[in-house]
């Protein structure tokens, strides 16, 4: 059986937004799982991922909304840690924190 994103309905398709950041690599510092597969977002690739079957990396940003729903194609599940991590201007803030959570609930 297929689901609607074309993957079969034991695979698991995880994103993971800001997966180069520290929580992110702990996710994926660990040995690949059968049927698990991750979309890796982030404005960097991940380091230690090369190689890995498993792993798509999608360069950009949680604000940029096609890049979000392009990441999001056959995803099913969401880990978002994309963010600002650090105090900066709250434009800033509004803009990656606020709204690219926005954007990847609504993708």
């Amino acid at each position: 059986m297929t689901s609607e994103g074309g993957t079969t309905m034991t695979e698991r398709v995880v994103l993971i937004t800001g997966a180069a950041g520290q929580v992110g690599r702990i996710l994926l510092d660990r040995p690949a799982r059968p049927g698990w597969r991750y979309v890796l977002l982030d404005l960097v690739a991940p380091e230690g991922v090369d190689g890995r079957d498993d792993v798509t990396v999608v360069l950009g940003s949680v604000t940029d909304e096609d890049v979000v729903r392009r990441a999001m194609q056959g995803v099913t599940d969401v880990v978002h840690l994309g963010a600002l991590s650090v105090e900066d201007e709250w434009d800033r803030i509004l803009e990656v924190n606020i709204d690219g959570t926005r954007i990847v609930l609504d993708a």
